[in-house]
């Protein structure tokens, strides 16, 4: 769950910095007006303070009789005072990953703190990945829970993921390697549904819960696109995952470039022993990492040759077959042996055409086809008398 910085189509502008002082000592949200619209646009509001209590279901509720500290899209304004720091679960340059408890719930959660000042404050992006989450909901998709500013600190709180990453988790419980797979190949067919790149698929962001579900994270360089064909540009992701056209910083798809690290992902599930093979997946992987990204399946094409809705991932290209005529097509007759009028004593090659019937389409191919197969005693009989056994053309 580390961060990495990387240049984004619609970067956010450095002045859309979400800023806040310490009034009694709870932090508050503050903006000025040469931002407040910026910030709008990007679905957050000016904070006010809430009581906080239990609700029913013992998921962390927010009420109060003013009006919510919730942006548009359900943005959670939490307190970082009402959660105890239990211990580190990871630690990036840039950021770290704290199990929080939620002091009146007793609801255990990760909280992401990004440091005031790094790079990835500086450029917006832990902004970016609180707009992802929001926008993307699915089950194998890590869910958000609110955000949280210490004054310090710019705390994301998220779903805690007790399972680990994933290549742990395959050594543990190497039987699960399909279901993985095939539920990190959803998340991402999820994504790109909503034109979403994910950027930085890698097997350290497949976390998995506790009843074994994945849940995808870390969406600091993720981006929407307005389109499938739109590009982009700019290095992100982790280098050993990272597609050849994102290494050589030119104009490159998004969507394919997931589709190269997912193939990376994948080889680490692949390489995990099972004693189940599968070799759809062995076959899958390579045209998952062509280097041309136009020569990639799509993660349509990739969810539905695993599923066993397509025979192949690859489309056949016509126009690189070669072709031939009607003629070479045709098999060669095997040599019948016929005697002289009935005899069976002379060899005679079939290569010759038989004579054809009286109907037009017949004497135009030069033979009659309206029988499937001359009987055996046929071969042994005179062309005079094996004509009268033939029934007669009804070919029009």
């Amino acid at each position: 769950m580390g961060c990495g910085a990387a240049h984004r189509l619609q970067p956010v502008s450095q002045d859309v910095i979400v800023q806040s002082v310490k009034h009694s000592h709870v932090g508050s949200w503050r903006t000025t007006p040469k931002v407040q619209e910026e910030l709008t646009e990007a679905g957050y509001t000016k904070a006010v303070e809430l009581p906080k209590h239990r609700s029913d279901t013992g998921q962390l509720s927010l009420r109060g009789k003013e009006e919510p500290a919730v942006a548009r899209g359900g943005l959670r304004i939490l307190q970082l005072d009402d959660f105890d720091l239990l211990d580190l679960l990871d630690e990036t340059p840039m950021s770290a990953v704290f199990r929080l408890r939620h002091r009146r719930t007793g609801l255990t959660l990760a909280g992401k703190r990004i440091r005031k000042g790094c790079e990835v404050h500086q450029s917006g992006d832990y902004l970016n990945e609180v707009k992802m989450l929001q926008l993307c909901k699915s089950p194998y998709i890590v869910t958000l829970h609110g955000v949280c500013d210490s004054g310090t600190d710019f705390w994301t709180v998220l779903e805690l993921c007790s399972g680990g990453r994933m290549e742990p988790w395959l050594r543990r419980f190497p039987n699960t390697a399909r279901t993985v797979v095939l539920q990190l190949i959803e998340a991402v067919k999820y994504l790109h549904s909503k034109l979403v790149c994910h950027l930085d698929l890698k097997p350290d962001n497949v976390l998995l819960s506790g009843t074994g579900d994945i849940r995808l994270c870390d969406f600091v360089t993720s981006v929407q696109l307005s389109d499938a064909q739109q590009q982009m540009m700019g290095k992100c992701g982790t280098p050993q995952f990272r597609a050849p056209e994102v290494e050589c910083g030119g104009a490159y798809n998004g969507l394919k470039a997931d589709v190269f690290s997912l193939g990376r992902t994948l080889q680490v599930a692949q390489e995990t022993p099972t004693k189940q093979a599968w070799p759809e997946l062995v076959e899958l992987i390579p045209h998952m990492l062509q280097l041309e990204p136009l020569q990639r399946p799509g993660v349509m094409e990739i969810h539905s040759f695993l599923t066993g809705g397509s025979q192949s991932v690859l489309k056949i290209d016509w126009s690189a077959l070669g072709s031939v005529r009607c003629d070479e097509a045709q098999p060669r007759k095997a040599p019948v042996r016929m005697g002289p009028r009935g005899g069976r004593n002379a060899t005679q090659q079939s290569s010759a055409p038989s004579k054809a019937c009286g109907s037009n389409y017949c004497q135009r191919l030069g033979a009659c086809i309206c029988h499937d197969r001359v009987p055996t005693c046929a071969t042994i009989m005179s062309p005079q008398e094996r004509r009268a056994q033939l029934r007669r053309c009804n070919t029009p």
